[in-house]
């Protein structure tokens, strides 16, 4: 009888392991990027983050003549990435300079001028 009440118990603690690793994927640091879209004319943009693979992240929406923060969460970025904000109302693209994301937490992105800025890392510069 013991045996088996120890068997239940190794495999739920397993279990709940598990389960937190899973919960846990998105839960990471997040990255807080304050997007300025002060286009002109002016369009709501969808904004993503572009690995250096090719794959993209859909981070938000921001509206026309506005800043909004949009959040990247999830394993921290390292390496370089690029900022891409799509026009919801036109065939507009614009794509950022690569930022090197290694131990960043926040940026900033003027899409006029197409600048982006660090803001805040990990080692608090």
């Amino acid at each position: 009888m013991g045996g088996s009440v120890r068997a239940w118990r190794g495999l739920l603690a397993t279990l709940l392991l598990v389960a937190g690793c899973a919960s846990g994927g998105r839960g990471g640091p997040a990255v807080r990027i304050l997007v300025n879209n002060n286009l002109v004319p002016p369009t709501p943009v969808s904004v993503y983050m572009l690995s250096q693979t090719g794959q993209e992240r859909y981070l938000g929406m921001v509206v026309s003549s506005s800043t909004n923060t949009v959040l990247y969460q999830g394993l921290p970025p390292v390496g370089e990435y690029r900022l891409v904000a799509r026009s919801e109302t036109s065939n507009r693209r614009i794509v950022s300079n690569i930022v090197l994301m290694d131990g960043v937490t926040a940026l900033e992105w003027s899409l006029e001028n197409n600048l982006v800025e660090i803001r805040a890392t990990t080692r608090g510069d």
